[in-house]
């Protein structure tokens, strides 16, 4: 797909990072920068390095993963998780963005990097796993695909604790700050974005994994059960569970489900498991 170049979303994309090569332990996933990236995301762009990163050289003989993280994250989020991929299958790609931004331009981002990648590199296939809000942004850009039918596959899409139905507190937000965070409009339980998150239905090829927490206690903003940052009402939304080839709960808070061993354990299963064909595999993998 060709973007204009003098549009606002070309314009966004010259300040994203693609196909670059980096550790977890890169200065750019500092504490500092993500909270730029949730409060001041218009500062963020211009100075840090935002984009869709590769943690090795590509290989044309491994699948790539895509890891997504949520408000306020980063990828060394997903440190525990990547350090249990089987690298002679895999290939981890991460996704460092301003958290503070409108889901719904990051998922029109994101679709627009992948397909930069796929028409660099010729891949078939991607696979993505995604942590609370990350989902959202990942689902969105699953559906930009759909949507501009790009010729990309994505046999396994793997959620942790994601708000399928938003968060209370965005709408507070939005009602009582005097500072908007523009992420707040999308992550408002009545917002459009999530709405319609569903409306375009995942393609047939992808399996849906939902993994959900449930260890969190009462609070003034979730005064309902949750994993101590989500509702369980907004991690179980039904057309997500209808969507979901398996549905995993776990014992585990929101960011502790990030380093839980059973619910890597659950993952890599799936992975291992996941119908993806390199180029030295194409058949379905039992």
């Amino acid at each position: 797909e060709i973007i204009n170049p003098t549009s606002d979303i070309a314009t966004e994309l010259r300040h994203y990072h693609v196909g670059q090569v980096v550790s977890l332990d890169d200065p750019r996933f500092s504490a500092t920068n993500v909270r730029w990236g949730l409060w001041v995301p218009q500062e963020f762009l211009p100075d840090t390095g935002a984009g869709l990163y590769f943690l090795q050289e590509y290989a044309s003989d491994k699948t790539p993963i895509l890891f997504v993280h949520g408000s306020g994250g980063n990828p060394t989020d997903f440190r525990f998780l990547i350090e249990g991929l089987d690298r002679s299958r895999y290939q981890p790609w991460v996704y460092f963005y301003p958290t503070g931004t409108r889901l719904e331009r990051q998922s029109e981002l994101l679709h627009h990097m992948i397909t930069a990648l796929q028409n660099q590199l010729e891949f078939r296939q991607l696979c993505v796993l995604a942590h609370s809000m990350g989902g959202l942004v990942a689902r969105g850009a699953i559906s930009e695909a759909v949507k501009r039918s790009t010729p990309i596959e994505f046999p396994t899409f793997i959620t942790l604790s994601t708000p399928w139905q938003g968060h209370a507190g965005a709408e507070k937000g939005l009602a009582q700050s005097p500072a908007v965070v523009p992420a707040w409009r999308d992550m408002a339980p009545s917002s459009p974005f999530l709405k319609n998150i569903w409306e375009i239905p995942l393609p047939k090829k992808t399996a849906f994994y939902l993994i959900f927490g449930y260890s969190g206690d009462f609070s003034l903003m979730i005064n309902r059960n949750n994993d101590g940052a989500v509702s369980l009402a907004s991690e179980l939304d039904p057309r997500a569970q209808v969507a979901a080839r398996r549905t995993f709960g776990f014992n585990e808070d929101h960011g502790g489900i990030l380093s839980s061993p059973a619910v890597s354990q659950v993952v890599h299963t799936i992975l291992s498991n996941s119908e993806v064909q390199a180029p030295w595999a194409e058949r379905k993998i039992e």
